[in-house]
């Protein structure tokens, strides 16, 4: 016989000896005592008893229950004194995870009680711990030492203070189990719960049901599904109340479900699975269902007992359930034991659900599953308060999660069921007696006196309906009731309302509804009321609605329209409201709608529509705001004007006066003629401007020959002037010999202006006999690769003249010219692009082509001299007249000695000077030329300058597309007067407007060939005249924005990447229709590289390359546009165009060849070529001369202006 059994038998004799002398008490100290007394047990050896308790707390959680006082107060330190922490209810349950002793020596476990919002931790005394763990027993038995126990006077028969703890109405079923079990100790749980509160949501939908094949009709309230039936109030009272299950079997429902090694073992497990589907071993596997459960049991602290009962209640005996087969179609190696989150009202809804549920849990072999769903049972319920079968049903621990709604099952017979299994699995292994279980058994405030009895089967009441819905406010319905099926006429009933504030319901079933919502009615015997069962019918009451008849309809004021006045501004009577509270009344309505509503909780609104008049309100023209900077056009009609909204003219057919100036009209003012009434009268100003002038007559003087002329007219509207300025024309001199040279004595030749009358001389030098000149040539200043030379030549007479030698151009050799130190600049992949221009070849001058590139590229081609074509003495191309010689010579000069030698200048005889000397107004006379003569020539190409508004148009310097004609250094006159000198170039200003249309062009004279636009100082287009095919319907915007474009920054990335760019935008869209060539200007960082322009394409949403040009030394660079659109140029030292390296090298070679074929096919038709060129440019020599003649005569009759008008004037002036 061991120790623990030798104490007991020592306690049970002296308990024996004891109550025949004295009332038995117990030694448990009373929970209220404030004295430390030495304790009656203690620790020993205290040390060793604390580090023991340790170990084992290391190995395994062990749960207590908290008895024997209606609540503890949890201490701070282990001591009586000590500061409380918390205050639990009898029956809570704690953790121990530790042990002390106070300064009496009394036990104080170490205890953590947890809850929703958080744990605390403390002590509690050991007398006040219920406990049934088989190893903390172990250790109190070996290190809890006893003195003698002190013995209080209770009651005359034997006392157990844990029974004592209950209710009356518990303790005589306790007792009897006491009786037969000393060893069970039974803790008392305070649920602080209603217990009518707790009925009443146990009944509610499908939280309780019960097996419908053996249930009494009296337990059931209707079916669930073709198996379940939902519970009557009475079965389920019966089943919730813990007093009913006091007996032998059914106590187990409230034992704690705690692993202990003693009870369950493998041979006590394979108890409760016989006769089962459990009893042998787990398909698939070596192992039996018993070692499995014991073993899983044993590793996570949880009753091996109720895993077996737990699978046979939800799987049956058989375990044919598809939640356990594996073989569900879809679901495969799946399983559920324990029909976890398996619900629905039919087989397959049920088996989807669990093995759902098992899939997403990994239940994927048995074993996995049997003890996944044990550790789900420890983890959601046990260890959440929940750890006895009568929890697991019926959740009534406060502690997690709420009460009454976490609950395992709806069988309401399974905490029964499952408690009996376990007591047969105790009893066939003699487990019952001599084993320290521990029960938790609820306690409800407001608990029926005596415990509820299980209805009978003798009666079945049923109502006429168990649902009444849309029952109106004050109206009533009548329940009928029936007892096994037939009409009630004698039985007396009890009807009860749950909600009389919602329907009320008389002894007769007569309901009557109060006001809106839900309310359940009861009904039962009024008499032995357990005899039969308990129906209800659920009552929707509605609100009723309201007649017409009863509504008193108000009668509005007239309001004035104002649109800061809704509806809401406007009282209704009491019970009145608008429907729409936010319209604003109109003076046209037909009425608003209103609800009616006496008690908006009783009844629904009546809706209806009252009328409302509204008067026109009135504007003033101080609250509006007056429109301002009102502009039109002199001469139009006042309604050209347009007006903000609301605002009318009175005279909209008024016309305006063709004079500028401010002039006030009246107006009409009404935003809203529906609302408002109408403003007049209203004056405002309006400024008459002028937008096509209307000039009256010129006045003024036109040039003369020393005098500048000037014209003026006025516009008749505005009073802005045009004024056209002429520069003086200067002389127009002939000459006449008026005395002729000898070789003995000067001549005289007189010079009169055919305009003036102006006259001078010159003197004639003496004739020597048979001179002729001999012109000697000297280079004055030699030509370079890019400056003019100069060649005087010089006769012994002392009769000399000028010819300009032109540029000689670079003569580049492998990129370098061998004259001077100019370098090509590197320009991959480019391809020349040269534009020429022309200076014309005269009979005694050799013209010159000039074609540029847009990199700096020039070369030139010669136009030999075409030689004068002599008729009759005189040159049929210019004015030359040949003068015959003093003695003239057997044979006279053939014309074709002057075309063979343009430089000689023929020289005439002595004797004929005087009489056939040209007229030196058409040929440059030798010598200095005298002031007059100078200023002649001057005046004579002077422009003529036009000034309109801010454009002006002048004579100017060709652009970089084509460069001007040099001036000829011929001595003969009529190149001089020649028209192809004259205004080669038109220059626009496009400040004001840079819309480019017919009337800027009408500015263009037919001789221009080059339009310069400018828009600013440093922004130019340059546009070839001849490339403008309709002038009449042009209307361009020729607009340049630097700096900005619609390029997204990652296109621009692209080609950009570390580059320097700048973003370009051409205000026009698409084609311009003509060749135009657009100069910029560029930062001084980017001097001297090259311009990469790139078009954004939109469509592809790329950069796309267009030209690369070198950046001029001052900073410009020129494109040639032929459309607009938006741009990227991009600065770098080389082409950006994408080709390969290898590609230029064969471009640069092809190139290089195809200069030396040129070279060498022109070097072998030179000849040919020459014959040819002559003879093409004698007959365009023809043509040049017969224009200049006709441009000549017009010339003479009228001078030039610039448009139709001017023409006019000029006649009328004359």
């Amino acid at each position: 016989m061991n120790r623990k059994t030798w104490k007991k038998v020592i306690i049970y004799l002296l308990c024996f000896v004891y109550i025949w002398s004295t009332p038995l008490s117990v030694y448990a100290e009373n929970g209220n005592e404030q004295t430390v007394e030495k304790a009656t047990e203690y620790l020993s050896p205290y040390n060793t008893a604390v580090s023991k308790l340790d170990e084992l707390l290391g190995e395994k959680e062990i749960y207590a229950l908290v008895y024997l006082a209606e609540a503890y107060a949890i201490k701070e330190e282990p001591d009586i004194y000590s500061e409380t922490l918390a205050s639990i209810a009898c029956g809570q349950e704690v953790r121990i995870t530790g042990v002390s002793e106070d300064s009496g020596q009394n036990i104080w476990y170490e205890v953590s009680y947890a809850y929703d919002d958080g744990e605390i931790k403390g002590y509690i005394e050991r007398g006040y711990l219920a406990f049934s763990d088989e190893r903390l027993l172990e250790w109190e038995a070996e290190y809890v030492q006893s003195r003698a126990m002190r013995l209080f006077a209770r009651r005359r028969t034997i006392s157990y203070p844990d029974v004592e703890q209950f209710p009356e109405s518990y303790r005589d079923a306790l007792y009897e189990l006491k009786s037969m079990h000393p060893d069970w100790t039974f803790v008392k749980m305070n649920t602080g719960i209603d217990w009518n509160y707790a009925i009443s949501v146990e009944c509610e939908g499908s939280r309780s049901l019960i097996w419908a094949a053996s249930a009494k009709e009296s337990w059931k309230n209707g079916m669930y599904d073709k198996n379940w039936a939902y519970c009557t109030p009475g079965i389920v009272k019966y089943y919730f109340d813990p007093r009913n299950s006091l007996t032998e079997e059914a106590v187990f429902q409230f034992e704690h479900l705690g692993f202990n090694a003693s009870c369950n073992t493998e041979q006590t497990t394979q108890k409760a699975v016989d006769n089962t589907f459990m009893s042998g071993l787990i398909p698939d596997t070596s192992r039996t269902y018993a070692k499995v459960l014991t073993e899983i049991g044993a590793n996570i602290n949880i009753s091996p007992i109720l895993l077996a009962s737990r699978i046979r209640q939800e799987q049956g005996t058989r375990g044919n359930s598809p939640l356990i087969s594996g073989k569900y179609p879809g679901y495969e190696g799946l399983y559920n034991y324990y029909n976890i989150g398996a619900t629905g009202q039919t087989t397959e809804a049920i088996a989807v659900s669990g093995l759902t549920k098992a899939r997403e849990l990994g239940w994927t072999d048995r074993i996995t599953a049997l003890s996944g769903g044990a550790t789900f049972l420890l983890k959601n319920y046990i260890k959440r308060g929940q750890d006895t079968l009568y929890l697991q049903k019926f959740d009534v621990d406060s502690r997690y999660d709420g009460v009454l709604w976490h609950q395992y099952m709806q069988n309401i017979q399974a905490p029964t069921t499952e408690a009996k299994s376990t007591y047969n699995t105790y009893k066939k292994t003699g487990l019952l007696n001599d084993m320290p279980y521990v029960f938790r058994i609820p306690v409800f405030n407001n608990m029926p006196e005596y415990a509820c009895v299980q209805p009978g089967s003798e009666d079945k009441i049923t109502l006429s309906t168990t649902s009444l819905e849309n029952l109106p406010v004050n109206q009533t319905a009548v329940l009928t009731t029936y007892i096994n099926g037939a009409q009630n006429t004698s039985v007396a009933m009890q009807f009860t309302s749950s909600d009389t504030s919602v329907a009320k319901v008389d002894e007769n079933g007569v309901i009557t509804g109060i006001s809106p919502g839900t309310a359940t009615i009861t009904c039962k015997k009024k008499e032995n009321p357990d005899s039969a069962n308990t129906v209800t019918c659920t009552v929707k009451v509605v609100k009723a609605d309201i007649s017409i008849e009863n509504i008193t309809t108000p009668s509005l004021d007239e309001i004035i329209y104002s649109p800061n006045t809704t509806l809401k501004n406007i009282s209704l009577p009491q019970g009145f409201a608008w429907v729409d509270e936010s319209i604003v009344p109109t003076v046209v309505n037909s009425g608003y709608s209103v609800t009616y509503n006496p008690d908006s909780s009783k009844y629904n609104s009546f809706v209806l529509t009252l009328p409302l008049k509204v008067k026109k309100a009135e504007i003033k023209q101080s609250d509006i705001s007056l429109p301002k900077n009102l502009t039109a056009t002199a001469g139009e009609q006042l309604k050209s004007i347009a007006l903000p909204s609301g605002f009318t003219w009175e005279e909209p057919d008024t016309i305006l006066p063709k004079k500028t100036g401010t002039y006030n009209y009246e107006a009409s003012y009404c935003q809203d003629v529906a609302n408002y009434e109408i403003l007049t009268g209203i004056s405002l100003s309006v400024t008459v401007v002028c937008k096509t002038h209307e000039f009256g007559e010129w006045t003024g003087s036109h040039a003369d020959c020393e005098y500048d002329g000037k014209l003026v007219r006025s516009c008749n509207i505005c009073g802005e002037e045009e004024v056209v300025k002429e520069a003086a024309k200067g002389h127009t001199y002939e000459s006449k010999v008026t005395k002729q040279p000898t070789t003995t004595s000067s001549g005289i030749r007189t010079f009169t202006c055919k305009e003036c009358n102006d006259t001078y001389t010159e003197e004639i030098p003496k004739l020597e006999e048979a001179h002729k000149h001999s012109y000697t040539e000297t280079i004055a200043k030699e030509a370079t690769c890019t400056q003019k030379g100069e060649k005087t030549f010089t006769c012994s007479c002392k009769d000399s003249y000028k010819e300009t030698i032109e540029a000689l151009g670079h003569d580049i050799v492998n990129g370098a010219c061998q004259r001077c130190e100019y370098v090509e600049p590197s320009l991959p992949n480019h391809t020349h692009s040269y534009t020429s221009s022309t200076q014309t070849a005269t009979c005694t001058k050799a013209g010159v082509i000039i074609y540029t590139c847009g990199c700096g590229d020039m070369y030139t081609e010669e136009i030999k001299a075409l030689g004068h074509d002599m008729k009759n003495g005189k040159c049929t191309r210019c004015d030359y007249t040949e003068v015959p010689p003093e003695n003239p010579p057997e044979e006279p000069p053939k014309s074709s000695e002057a075309e063979s030698k343009p430089e000689t200048k023929p020289q005439p005889s002595e004797s004929s000077k005087e009489e056939t000397k040209p007229d030196s107004s058409k040929e440059e006379p030798s010598g200095e030329m005298p002031q007059s003569q100078a200023q002649q020539q001057n005046n004579s190409t002077a422009p003529v300058q036009s000034e309109i508004g801010n454009n002006q148009q002048s004579q100017a310097a060709p652009n970089n597309n084509q460069q001007s004609q040099p001036a000829s250094n011929s001595k003969k006159p009529a190149e001089t007067n020649s028209t192809e000198d004259k205004l080669q170039t038109v220059r626009i200003n496009m400040q004001e407007s840079t819309i480019l249309n017919a009337d800027k062009l009408a500015r263009v004279r037919e001789n221009d060939k080059n339009l310069q636009l400018m828009l600013t100082d440093d922004v130019t287009w340059n546009i070839d005249i001849a490339s403008i095919k309709d002038i009449a319907d042009l209307n361009v915007d020729m607009a340049v924005s630097i700096g900005k474009a619609e390029v997204p920054d990652k296109v621009i990335e692209t080609v950009a990447a570390d580059l320097g760019y700048e973003l370009m935008s051409l205000e026009h869209d698409g084609e311009f229709g003509f060749e135009a060539v657009l100069t910029i200007p560029v930062k001084e960082q980017y001097h001297g590289k090259l311009a990469n322009l790139f078009y954004y394409n939109p469509a592809s949403k790329v950069l796309e390359f267009i030209d690369a040009v070198e950046v001029s030394e001052d900073g410009f660079a020129s494109f040639t546009m032929q459309h607009a659109s938006d741009y990227v140029i991009v600065f770098a030292d080389v082409s950006l165009e994408t080709v390969s390296d290898e590609a230029v090298q064969e471009e640069s070679v092809t190139q290089q060849e195809a200069v030396e074929a040129v070279s060498t096919q022109t070097q072998t038709s030179d000849f040919t070529g020459v014959i040819i060129l002559i003879a093409i440019l004698v007959l365009l020599a023809v043509v040049v001369v017969a224009v200049a003649l006709v441009l000549k005569k017009r010339s003479e009759k009228e001078d030039y202006f610039f448009d139709e008008e001017d023409d006019l004037a000029d006649d009328r002036i004359k």
